[in-house]
């Protein structure tokens, strides 16, 4: 209830959204990882190969946000809309390794931290990686 008597209904919505681009080298200092047949998880980890990686990445992040606040019922007495979008490069440094699974492919894992020159306040941050990287042959 609101101080005038009436129910108060309010609604929020946000809406957020990014999409990324970039470019990455990735160094194993001892070599690739060793793709082939292997019996067993200790085998496979033995085998693992580590890396040390870095990544150039331009960022496009958006947000739509709409406020409505109002008296049952009246309707909504205030509407508010606010959006922006940012267009962000980022550099990624990381740690990693890759584990070979199968003749064709290996799981890699990896944990780094991502600087932003603008706005990093809002988006700098650690980050961890799984993924799996198949070997055309």
């Amino acid at each position: 209830m609101s101080l005038l008597g009436f129910p108060l209904h309010h609604d929020v919505e946000i809406r957020r959204g990014a999409g990324y681009v970039g470019i990455g080298a990735d160094y194993s200092p001892f070599g690739g990882v060793k793709l082939g047949k292997y019996r067993g998880l200790m085998e496979r980890l033995r085998a693992a190969r580590p890396s040390l990686g870095a990544r150039y990445v331009w960022t496009y992040a958006t947000y739509d946000a709409k406020v409505k606040v109002g008296f049952e019922p009246f309707g909504s007495a205030i509407r508010y809309k606010q959006s922006d979008s940012w267009l962000i490069p980022s550099v990624n440094v990381n740690v990693g390794a890759d584990v070979p699974l199968s003749p064709r492919g290996a799981l890699t894992m990896d944990a780094g931290y991502t600087f932003f020159r603008d706005r990093g306040y809002d988006f700098a941050g650690w980050n961890y990686t799984i993924g799996y990287k198949w070997y055309f042959r």
